[in-house]
């Protein structure tokens, strides 16, 4: 018999603020955090994110602009 080791975590609801009936569930493993430290902690990891994906696009895109800038040398 394999054994399950139980989790406890806690989920806190958020609105959309740009589309009221749009909700968001945010979970967090430490449920001694109060609601507005979890969705705190959310928001920069977005942030975050965000930044990490905004640098990959505009390195893609500065390398796509040097190549273009070879060709038509």
């Amino acid at each position: 018999m394999k054994m399950v080791k139980k989790i406890e975590f806690k989920i806190v609801f958020v609105r959309d603020r740009n589309r009221i009936r749009q909700w968001f569930a945010i979970t967090s493993t430490d449920i001694f955090l109060f609601d507005d430290e979890i969705i705190r902690i959310y928001g920069k990891r977005w942030d975050i994110e965000f930044f990490s994906k905004s640098i990959s696009y505009f390195e893609n895109l500065v390398k796509n602009f040097k190549v273009v800038l070879m060709i038509s040398w």
